[in-house]
């Protein structure tokens, strides 16, 4: 397939659950779909970084690989395995292995069938995807040590906690002090402050490159 950066290959993998592979096969495989690519199937990979209960010798091979190389994985964080049994040990080995792909742009979508693999859907588009963020009281600029200082100069509850009536209270209390005290350690957004947020990936920083070696030789 196309995209405004150039050709991906799309390719369907199957891992026998029995069959070894190593580390060079896999190597050889990758090597084999081009610079760019997009290699997804039933990996039968299993790890507990990706929610399994044990590491599989295909995962270890796997892993060497992400750690050598520039690939990086596609999922969308669901079991994809007997996720329909409750009587069986759901796990992700349904998946993607990605080169070159800004993972900014991929959208997956894991649907709950009852089959042994639930079918997952990999959306590739020419728009980051966006994704909801949920509304938080603190953020990277909150002041900690302001935060740990107001809170124990105002929290100091004086009920004693008797009945149901006198719990909520307290919580209520609590839930409205650790607001009031994260709302005052944490700076406003200044109205006159732009942030620019840029991800690019290899390819498109090869094409900055090319673009401004071109522009200098004008």
């Amino acid at each position: 397939m196309q995209d405004c950066f150039g050709h991906i290959c799309v390719a369907e993998i199957y891992c026998p659950p029995k069959l070894k592979i190593s580390a060079k096969q896999f190597d050889e495989l990758f090597n084999s779909l081009g610079t760019r690519f997009i290699a997804a199937g039933d990996y039968n990979a299993k790890s507990p970084q990706w929610g399994s209960q044990l590491t599989t010798p295909k995962e270890k091979e796997l892993t060497n690989q992400y750690l050598r190389t520039t690939l990086h994985r596609i999922t969308g964080g669901s079991d994809t395995y007997w996720l329909s049994n409750p009587n069986k040990i759901s796990n992700i080995i349904d998946f993607g292995v990605a080169k070159n792909v800004n993972s900014n742009l991929i959208k997956v979508v894991t649907t709950n069938l009852s089959l042994d693999h639930s079918p997952t859907i990999i959306t590739l588009s020419d728009t980051p995807a966006l994704t909801y963020v949920e509304p938080r009281l603190v953020n990277t600029r909150t002041n900690w040590v302001k935060y740990h200082s107001r809170f124990d100069n105002t929290f100091c509850p004086k009920i004693i906690l008797k009945t149901k009536e006198d719990t909520d209270n307290v919580i209520d209390y609590l839930v409205a002090t650790i607001k009031k005290c994260a709302e005052l350690a944490t700076p406003t957004a200044n109205s006159n402050e732009t942030r620019t947020y840029k991800q690019y990936n290899s390819t498109i920083l090869q094409v900055l490159r090319v673009s401004q070696s071109r522009l200098a030789e004008v």
